[in-house]
């Protein structure tokens, strides 16, 4: 009998709507003329529908992108010519959304690939942790700006994880030894982190609901795999916020009804954080409520054994207003579970929080009824998403 070989499939997905758009992109930059907004949102929604079924393919989905957007733009060459023209592609250069201000918008399909690059180590840590026992959901703008506002090389977007564990004493160390399998992990930050888990032990018995921050770098000691045909480096930092079952529960307000109870009430809550540095935010912070308003707030810093002990606001009710501190940040807007190892489901629970908040945003538009209250004027970041993602955000019953 003549033995067959066995080959994996390769995902099918529906390119047209991508193709059709970055050649409309493209044509625009042609003539000098810059993308709108709403435009380049629609093709990052478009690449993120095609990306959905690439799930354990997303090599396949770069290299795929790299063959079609040379062949729209008629660029010729080898492989790693046509990439680095793509990935630099100076025709955005003339636009002011590309190249001006504190942080200009990557080129399409920079941010294409480097939302996949850090998507595809979120998937590793996904593995690596699997046996541990967590959950993990995704923040930052790989969240609520894939495939639009995603850097690479010269600003780096981070790798924003909370990662949600039963108890510190059983888990933190665990998933400290585990993490050193994940590919292109700066196995000197992995020891840092190491180092760092009794002083965390230590301070989780003092403060109940303590969170542990630390910064691990990717591909920093070694090239990315996918990138060395390219000649291209592309190092990135990851933010991973751990939070046992406990400290997450008082995050999303487990323990609350209704937030706030009445027009009159007044609501605090904060949390400590164990980081490993003194952060970029300061000591001077911001929170905003659903009309976009701004309260400052202190964060004090302590250095302590291991780190720096600082206390973050998680959320506030002054005034009648609702204002929403970093660690609803990392869970909105998207609710963005990535996996879920645990007995206690973290799914349910960020959806349960959501559906908290928006019964807080219907009571305050009742109360001010003429405002342009939403749940994305109150994230710190809500300049930067991509216009879908605000869209969608923007519907109050979105996750009902």
């Amino acid at each position: 009998m003549t033995e067959q070989l066995q080959t994996t499939p390769q995902p099918q997905a529906n390119w047209r709507p991508g193709d059709d758009l970055y050649s409309q992109v493209s044509q625009l930059a042609n003539s000098n003329l810059q993308p709108s907004d709403t435009l380049a949102g629609l093709l990052a929604r478009a690449l993120g529908r095609i990306f959905a079924s690439y799930d354990s393919h997303e090599t396949a989905f770069m290299c795929e992108l790299l063959e079609r957007w040379s062949h729209i733009d008629e660029r010729i060459g080898n492989p790693k010519t046509r990439f680095h023209g793509l990935y630099t592609d100076k025709r955005f250069a003339r636009f002011p959304a590309y190249s001006q201000g504190d942080r200009p918008r990557p080129k399409p399909f920079e941010a294409a690939i480097e939302t996949c690059r850090r998507l595809i180590t979120t998937n590793h840590i996904r593995d690596a942790l699997a046996p541990v026992g967590t959950a993990g959901i995704l923040g930052g703008s790989v969240a609520y700006g894939r495939f639009f506002n995603t850097k690479g090389v010269d600003d780096p977007s981070d790798l924003d994880l909370m990662i949600i564990v039963p108890d510190y004493s059983t888990h933190l160390l665990a998933c400290a030894e585990a993490l050193r399998a994940v590919p292109g992990i700066s196995h000197e930050d992995v020891d840092r982190m190491i180092v760092r888990v009794p002083a965390a032990l230590k301070l989780s018995g003092e403060h109940p609901n303590l969170s542990v921050s630390h910064k691990i770098s990717f591909w920093a000691d070694e090239m990315d795999p996918f990138l060395q045909p390219y000649d291209w480096h592309g190092a990135f930092l990851g933010q991973l916020h751990f939070f046992s079952v406990d400290a997450f529960s008082h995050v999303i307000l487990k323990n609350q009804g209704f937030i706030g109870a009445g027009r009159k009430s007044t609501f605090h809550r904060d949390a400590k954080d164990f980081r490993d540095d003194r952060g970029r935010r300061g000591a001077d912070g911001m929170l905003y409520s659903f009309a976009g308003t701004q309260r400052p707030f202190k964060r004090p810093l302590e250095a302590v054994d291991g780190g720096f002990l600082t206390n973050e606001v998680t959320c506030q009710v002054v005034d009648s207003r609702f204002y929403a501190g970093i660690f609803h940040n990392l869970i909105l807007p998207q609710l963005e579970v990535r996996w879920d190892h645990l007995d206690f489901s973290v799914a349910l629970a960020a959806r349960a929080f959501a559906w908290k908040l928006f019964d807080r945003l219907t009571y305050e538009r009742q109360l001010r009824p003429w405002e342009d209250q939403n749940l994305a004027n109150s994230h710190i970041r809500r300049d930067v998403f991509s216009p879908h993602e605000l869209r969608r955000v923007l519907t109050i019953d979105v996750w009902a």
